[in-house]
């Protein structure tokens, strides 16, 4: 949950472990459905990110205002060896 309203320009993740070559990571941004608690629409899409290398990988987005609102973080991942 935001503390406050943010001007998103990015988004990223910490590869601790390459995968295998070719990996990819893909990055989404939901926000919340209130009565229920669960992931509505779809935000910020980071298209996919190489991970058959280990760092910080980090994608520029068009900005979006996220509000002080509950936000869902989802993760896909096309390597079991990726981290």
């Amino acid at each position: 949950m935001l503390g406050r309203p943010f001007k998103c320009t990015g988004i990223g993740i910490y590869v601790t472990a390459a995968g295998s070559a070719g990996s990819k990571i893909r990055i989404g941004l939901y926000d919340n459905t209130e009565a229920t608690g669960l992931p509505r629409y779809k935000l910020i899409d980071s298209g996919e990110i190489a991970a058959d290398t280990v760092g910080a990988k980090q994608i520029t987005i068009d900005p979006i205002d996220l509000w002080d609102d509950v936000y869902w973080t989802c993760l896909l991942v096309n390597d079991t060896d990726t981290s």
